[in-house]
């Protein structure tokens, strides 16, 4: 009887107790949205003081205008909800293509992330409304560094390549 004891807590030892933790992705969606806002303010702003001057002479032969109209456009009311859109896309993207690697979204600068720190990646996206491309930046844990651009599909593949070496 003992020894079935024993060998029923070794069995159960090396099927929990030896499993490798897995590292995580911490999409830093807080970076995102903040990001999107700072990119956005510009051009909203620039429309603003130039409004008069603008409906007097045309866009067309305003300088920036057509650009900053164009990037406003895109920004809408709310730069960071379309972020987390992106986002979205990106963490569907991600599940599919990685599923052996941990997802956690940092929303708020304060939240608490539990993860040790020899397990975390931290994936920032410079998200910008307008653009075809986002640009992001991957560190691990051990210094590793990547800073690539793509759509989010490309993204999620580049991303879970690095982590996974």
């Amino acid at each position: 009887m003992k020894g079935l004891v024993a060998l029923s807590l070794v069995a159960a030892v090396a099927l929990t107790g030896c499993s490798k933790p897995k590292p995580v992705l911490i999409l830093d969606g807080w970076w995102s949205g903040t990001f999107a806002k700072r990119t956005c303010a510009p051009a909203k702003q620039w429309l603003e003081n130039n409004r008069a001057f603008v409906a007097q002479v045309g866009c067309d032969k305003t300088k920036s205008c057509p650009e900053m109209t164009a990037l406003q456009a895109a920004c809408g009311d709310d730069p960071a909800a379309k972020a987390r859109a992106f986002e979205d896309q990106f963490a569907v993207a991600f599940s599919a293509s990685c599923p052996k690697i941990g997802f956690e979204r940092l929303d708020d600068p304060n939240h608490q992330i539990t993860t040790p720190a020899d397990l975390r990646w931290r994936l920032m996206i410079d998200f910008t409304p307008a653009a075809q491309q986002q640009v992001w930046t991957l560190t691990g844990p051990s210094s590793q560094y990547e800073r690539s651009s793509g759509a989010a599909p490309d993204m999620a593949a580049k991303v879970c390549a690095a982590m996974q070496g």
